[in-house]
């Protein structure tokens, strides 16, 4: 990887971790099913001019708004809403990546192996222990919901693979606008006082919401692909470790809060959990590298 690479991994990376603290910034103000819309319209019509013409099968864009869309960001930011804090949310969401490696062990008889399966229990292992912190133990079903939400991005993992061939950017697009919908009707059905949220919302909330949709999203994910079409999956993925570890430094930054050392620890060992799957390389992950080639050269075409 040359330093240019890097560089757009780090700025990846950090855009992804920052993104919860985004996140808690705009559920301050808005209920988190109807800012989860706002954000996803707002990814759809940011990128709309560029993807306008659609190309992927609209059954299966429904099928990923619902389970990454509405299900996995729903869960993840409908937990934060209900009280978990930024670091328990920011380290169970990595549990996507067992829960990806097991999926495609039991669908695609991809063989774990000893070193992957060594893997996934060093990670349960150190959910187990942030699973007795306090604010885990004070909000156990968001927490679950939050495991949820990690288990959904894994199915969309496995959707995406089944799928085959994908124009990821803008797959992103039109997923974002259908979400947006579903979100908007989620909201509607459980959520009140969208009007009274939208009438005077502060102008942090709204620079939060523009950071989650216009850098977090399109540019992070833009970035993201570029790099895959560029270097190679086992040097970019572990890059998604630093994730946690700038949401973390982040969120102490505009929001100090005590970190228990059993959460530390916890975090750390689910880390090394997830970082052993990952530098195995399972087939899952390459199915990125794939699509991401594939996108550029239909577009070289």
């Amino acid at each position: 990887m040359s330093l240019r690479h890097i560089l757009y991994a780090l700025i990846v990376t950090f855009c992804w971790g920052a993104n919860f603290v985004a996140a808690k910034k705009g559920l301050e103000h808005f209920s988190p099913y109807f800012m989860l819309a706002i954000r996803f319209a707002a990814v759809w019509l940011v990128m709309l001019p560029f993807f306008w013409k659609r190309t992927i099968r609209f059954r299966f864009i429904l099928e990923m708004s619902f389970v990454l869309g509405t299900l996995h960001f729903g869960l993840v930011f409908a937990a934060m809403a209900y009280g978990i804090d930024i670091p328990t949310a920011v380290i169970t969401v990595q549990l996507g990546v067992p829960f990806s490696c097991m999926l495609s062990a039991m669908l695609f008889k991809d063989k774990l192996g000893p070193w992957r399966t060594f893997g996934l229990v060093v990670a349960f292992m150190g959910m187990i222990l942030i699973a007795g912190t306090p604010n885990v133990v004070e909000h156990f079903i968001p927490f679950c919901m939050v495991m949820a939400g990690a288990f959904c991005w894994a199915v969309s993992n496995v959707m995406m693979k089944k799928e085959g061939r994908l124009k990821v950017m803008e797959l992103v697009c039109w997923q974002s606008g259908v979400s947006a919908v579903m979100l908007f009707l989620t909201s509607l059905v459980f959520e009140t006082g969208q009007m009274e949220q939208i009438s005077d919302v502060p102008g942090l909330v709204v620079l939060a919401i523009s950071f989650s949709a216009l850098i977090s999203t399109v540019v992070a994910y833009g970035l993201w692909y570029h790099l895959l079409t560029q270097c190679d999956v086992s040097r970019i993925a572990p890059f998604n470790l630093l994730v946690p570890l700038f949401g973390i430094a982040v969120g102490q930054i505009f929001y100090p809060e005590h970190l228990p050392a059993q959460i530390i620890i916890g975090g750390l060992i689910t880390l090394v959990g997830v970082a052993i799957i990952v530098l195995r390389r399972p087939r899952l992950a390459e199915v990125f590298i794939r699509l991401g080639r594939k996108h550029k050269e239909s577009n070289d075409a």
